[in-house]
């Protein structure tokens, strides 16, 4: 009787144990967003039973080309665009695999709690590879996809010239200017295709 008593201890404990590994505990104080309902479903390890919301934490997931693999890292600094308000973060998990030839990462925002964030919603990511400082700059536009020589139209008195400008590197605004113009002129960022054969345009 004392082994059949100790073998049933024994499988009490165990099955007080596994009840009390069952009981899922939030790390933090959230909102259930999703819960596994289905009764009697068996649910193997990783499995997803429970999704929780902190709408105070943020962190955003982004992907870009693995084109640019070397620029993204932990501690790369990113800009979130959303809305038209910025907001300001760094790279914190890179995920080591490529997958349909993007890299994808994860963010933490420096203002985690910012009302215009929302669960799901979509938002553009911005990583800034390297900073310079004292450069002249013109704004981004579509006419800008790499660093190289472009002809700009630049306004010259009362007519556009048509110039050779050589363009280095750019973030999402503002395009680095490298030599062709001068500071405080004026040039044309909007689209010009239709004028392309054109040396100089008469201003009315």
């Amino acid at each position: 009787k004392r082994l059949e008593y100790g073998i049933l201890q024994r499988n009490l404990n165990e099955t007080r144990r596994t009840l009390t590994d069952a009981r899922i505990m939030a790390p933090r104080r959230a909102i259930l967003s999703y819960i596994n309902n289905q009764i009697g479903a068996q649910v193997g390890q990783g499995s997803k039973v429970a999704i929780v919301s902190d709408p105070d934490h943020f962190k955003v997931e982004g992907s870009i080309a693995d084109l640019y693999a070397s620029n993204v890292r932990v501690g790369v600094n990113v800009i979130v665009k959303i809305k038209g308000v910025q907001l300001a973060g760094s790279i914190i998990n890179v995920d080591p695999l490529s997958h349909n030839g993007a890299i994808s990462f994860t963010a933490s925002l420096k203002k985690e709690s910012d009302s215009i964030l929302r669960q799901g919603a979509k938002v553009e990511v911005y990583l800034l590879g390297q900073e310079k400082n004292n450069v002249m700059r013109i704004a981004n536009n579509s006419y800008y996809s790499q660093s190289g020589i472009y002809e700009l139209f630049v306004l010259e008195g009362d007519k556009l010239v048509k110039r050779s400008v050589n363009l280095g590197e750019s973030s999402y605004d503002y395009v680095e200017v490298v030599s062709g113009l001068k500071v405080g002129e004026k040039v044309v960022v909007s689209d010009m295709e239709d004028y392309k054969k054109s040396k100089v345009l008469n201003l009315k």
